[in-house]
Formats: structure tokens, sequence, C-alpha cells
């Protein structure tokens, strides 16, 4: 069978070294659009501040490991739950076995927790996510995260898209997955509209900037933090090249690893003049605060939420947390819930796959009674209603019933005396 490779590719075709170059660019065979090629036009991932970014280096970054930590650990956190829609309302279909596959066991190997929580790292570190559907006799009995760079996305020759892997098998072998047995979400698309691409990969340099600080601080520090400097010898002397390397070993000998700050004895008057510049004058700090929120924005986050703790003035922490929702969590919840009900669900089912916010809603203590005591009072909520969404036991029929205030009737309905309290 005919197959055209569309995007993604194996470890061994992504990681091209640059020793390889001259076979690309020789190679007739390597067509503009392979990763290959872009890789070495692009140089094979490194930044202008000469780091490599790719989606192992990249999590080097205290940053970056953060951003994609707390988004990990937040949409894990909310797995998705299967309904059944019973008249208006809805209810979880407890019965249905891929209720416990999304909430609980998607297979024996993993928890739920854990298969979102790779498939959501997966995303964000390599702009793609797969998880295979495992089906018997057309009903899915188990979900498996797939290694993303052992996924490649391909096209049959009747033109439907189809997945090649080489997860779980044998060196040199892959098998062929139906794209009705893939959940597959990608991050930014590129121009095939199909596979994804990390926003890591695209703005490479402000991550590459970032670890090249992180590197200047460890050898800042390691050097504890003595400036380096030149020495200078007396006018009028001089000394051959081999004498000045020499000197050069003797004051690293002396003055370095374990004899840092120690006392230094010059003579023949040379004379020791430090030429790095402080942190301080360089606004290494602000720099630092700068490319943490470049990073931050990459990812929708606001620097708070990693543990800046600069805010912006006016801001809550209720309203923090809903923007994190709404403009961060929701776009992602929305994709992976749609994929799931392209794949998963039959069509016209009454089933429906929703993530539990109710967590995110929640602010402090004082703020969430005063909102349940108002929707109790205004007759939305029942007393029972309240005691689930605070995870209590419900109480008796009484707590079953709805409040109508009195003060107050549809406007379709006449006033009459007893409405308004009015006697005669």
């Amino acid at each position: 069978m005919k197959l055209q490779t569309l995007g993604l590719q194996q470890p061994e075709q992504r990681s091209t070294s640059v020793l390889a170059a001259p076979q690309i660019l020789e190679n007739p065979n390597v067509a503009l659009s392979s990763p290959a090629a872009w890789a070495f036009w692009n140089g094979f991932g490194e930044s202008s501040a000469g780091e490599l970014v790719n989606d192992v280096t990249s999590m080097h970054s205290a940053v970056v490991n953060a951003c994609v930590s707390l988004l990990s650990n937040s949409i894990a956190s909310m797995s998705p739950i299967l309904y059944q829609r019973q008249g208006a309302g809805r209810v979880e279909a407890f019965s249905n076995p891929l209720h416990r596959l999304l909430s609980l066991e998607p297979n024996p190997e993993h928890t739920s927790f854990t298969l979102w929580h790779s498939f959501m790292s997966s995303i964000l570190l390599t702009g793609n996510g797969f998880i295979e559907i495992q089906r018997t006799k057309g009903e899915v009995v188990s979900l498996w995260w797939l290694d993303p760079r052992q996924v490649t996305i391909i096209r049959e020759q009747n033109g439907t898209l189809a997945y090649r892997t080489s997860e779980a098998m044998a060196t040199g072998s892959s098998r062929v997955i139906k794209s009705t047995d893939m959940l597959h979400v990608p991050w930014h698309l590129r121009y095939d509209g199909i596979t994804g691409i990390s926003a890591l990969t695209q703005a490479r340099n402000s991550v590459g900037t970032n670890l090249a600080m992180d590197r200047f601080t460890g050898n800042f520090y390691s050097n504890n933090a003595v400036p380096s400097g030149i020495l200078t010898l007396p006018e009028g002397l001089k000394t051959k090249p081999e004498d000045k390397q020499k000197m050069k070993q003797d004051w690293d000998m002396m003055n370095g690893g374990q004899n840092r700050r120690s006392t230094a004895i010059l003579d023949q008057g040379v004379t020791y003049k430090p030429m790095s510049i402080s942190q301080a004058d360089a606004e290494f700090l602000a720099s630092k605060n700068m490319s943490r929120q470049e990073i931050c924005g990459l990812f929708g986050l606001h620097p708070a939420q990693i543990g800046d703790t600069s805010r912006v003035a006016g801001e809550t922490f209720a309203g923090q947390q809903l923007s994190f929702l709404v403009d961060c969590l929701r776009p992602w919840l929305n994709r992976i819930e749609q994929e799931l009900h392209r794949k998963l669900l039959p069509k016209y089912s009454g089933l429906t796959i929703e993530h539990d916010i109710s967590d995110r809603l929640r602010v402090d203590f004082a703020s969430q009674m005063q909102g349940y005591a108002v929707g109790r009072q205004w007759g939305f909520y029942t007393a029972n209603q309240v005691r689930a969404k605070l995870g209590e036991n419900p109480g008796g029929p009484e707590c079953d019933e709805y409040w109508r205030p009195v003060n107050v009737v549809p406007a379709s309905e006449p006033t009459t005396p007893q409405d308004t309290g009015v006697t005669k």
C-alpha cells in the first residue's frame, strides 16, 4: 500500500545532526518539505543564543517546566466525565464502561490522571498528543498514550488519514492505526492543517535565551560569584607565550577550585584587574523577569501562576483564576472534548463528554457561601444541590424543595393583595 508521509517522524529521522547536513543537500531523495531539510535550514533547533531548543532541552528551563507542569496537572485533575442526557438535564453514565475508561482506569497500566497528564505534556512539548483507541467487537476497551516521537501521520492511497507508529514494536517494525482509532489533538497547526507544532519550537529564540541565562547564572555561581579578570605585567617586562601560559596555569591552580577567595600573592609587579561587570549593572534580574513573561505568554499563563510575586494593579485572586479557566484551560478542554466526541461516541446516542470545572469556579469560602445563599434564596438551587456542590451527603426530602421569593412574581401574573402583603 502506498503511503504519503505528512508530518511527524520517528526519532532517528527527527534527530538529524549537523554532520548529516551535506548528505541532506546532496541527497536528491530528501524533499524540501521533509523535517530533515527544515531542520537543516532552521539551524537544527539552535536558538540565536546558541542553545539547542527541543522537547527535551526546553524542560531544563525552570519557567517552561513550571508552565508544562501547571497545564498538565490542571487538565489531568479534570478528567473527562461521560454523561447521559436525561430530559432537559443529564446524569453521569456510571453503567457505561466508557465512563470508567475516561475518568478512572483507561488501561490496565495507567490511571486516568497519568494518561491525561502524559497526553497534555506531549502536546505542549512536541505540538501533538496521541492516544490509541483499542476496541473489541466495536466496543472501546482501553485507551493508550503513544509517544509522539514514534508516530508518523500518513495518508493512505484512498485519501484517508492514518497513523504509523513504532510504539511497542520490535526494532525496525511499525504498525498502522486507522484515524478512527486514534485520538489526536495538535497545538499550533502546520500549513497542512493536520500536524501540530509546539510554540516552543516556533519561539525557540525566547526559550533559548532563557536557557542561556540559566547557564550563565550557574556558571556565575559555580565561580563563587567572583568576576573574571586579567593579570597585568609591569611595563617593559617581556615574556614568551609559554611563560604566559604557565603563569595562567599557576594562577588557576592557586586561586581556582577549592582555593577560591583565598589570599593571592603577586610578585614581580604583576597586578590583577577584574573585567566583568556585575549582574546588577547588566540588569540581569530584569532580563530574567522579561524572559519569564515571554515564555508564560506562549502558554497563555500569568507569571504569578508559576510563582512570580508581581501583580497587576486591581487584580484579585478570583479574577486571576477565572481568567486562567476561560482564556487558558477552556480552549484546551474544547479541543479534547471535541476529539473525544468524534472518535468515541456514536452519533445521536444522547451521550456527552465534559470536564468537571466546578473546582476551578470555587473562590474563597465566604464568597462561595454567599453565592450559594443567593441561589437558594432566589429559587434556582435546592439545599441538596448546594450540598452536592460542597461534597456533602444529601439531606431529607425537604432539602429537595425550591424556595419561591414572596416579594416577586412572574411578570405575566397580576398583582394581588396576598402577593404584596397589603390588606384591604
